[in-house]
């Protein structure tokens, strides 16, 4: 997705767009795998609901592919990287496990789809919007989009530097932020606009969808423990 944005080249996008959709239907794939040796939906510990929030944010931004920009389709691509990298170094059990008599609820399972939906639906809103305000003419604008993917970006390097090469990670963190700041500025080159609709979609959806999380969560804890 760098290599089309750089040369701005229809067949790269293409490519990219397609392993994009490869590497989400890969992440459904091993969802499914949980799901069947677990024999539960895998959303009920921190490395399979980080990994399932992974697999919301593809889901939208397949359902917005054909709407979105290249740069919209890259960002969220990052994020996805940035909390896979995230979760493997963040020291979560991978094992299945059996259930605790407080997760054997169907309304644990709604309460926790529900509401990655809508993280997922807020976070292609965060990226649109910083999308919108990167390619702005107004310096104030571009600067806080910059400020924003940078944040992103480094934090996706320093997650798979920090793995391999054993650095201080917050020395590391703020030595890539601040590289990847200077090189999106540098870069800056205001874009045409694109759809509000692209914009506001995402809290039409993950509204909603956080509402009934919040409901059916207090419900779950409600016959979980009183």
């Amino acid at each position: 997705m760098f290599i089309s944005i750089s040369f701005k080249s229809q067949k790269f996008q293409n490519i990219a767009k397609f392993l994009f959709l490869f590497s989400f239907l890969e992440n459904l794939t091993y969802f499914f795998y949980r799901w069947n040796k677990a024999g539960h939906i895998p959303v009920t510990d921190a490395f399979t609901s980080f990994v399932f929030f992974a697999l919301c944010v593809g889901l939208f931004q397949v359902l917005f592919l054909k709407k979105s920009k290249s740069f919209i389709v890259l960002f969220s691509s990052i994020l996805i990287s940035f909390t896979l990298f995230g979760l493997s170094i963040a020291g979560f059990s991978e094992n299945i496990e059996p259930l605790i008599p407080a997760l054997k609820s169907n309304w644990l399972a709604i309460h926790v789809i529900t509401s990655f939906l809508a993280y997922a639906a807020f976070s292609m809103n965060f990226l649109i919007g910083t999308y919108i305000l990167y390619t702005s003419k107004l310096k104030s604008d571009y600067i806080t989009g910059s400020l924003s993917f940078s944040i992103l970006v480094a934090g996706l390097l320093t997650s798979i530097l920090a793995n391999l090469l054993r650095y201080n990670i917050v020395i590391l963190g703020i030595v890539i932020f601040i590289i990847t700041f200077i090189v999106f500025i540098y870069f800056h080159k205001p874009f045409k606009n694109i759809s509000k609709d692209l914009l506001v979609k995402p809290v039409y959806i993950g509204f909603p969808l956080l509402t009934t999380g919040i409901i059916t969560g207090s419900i779950w804890a409600k016959y979980a423990w009183g």
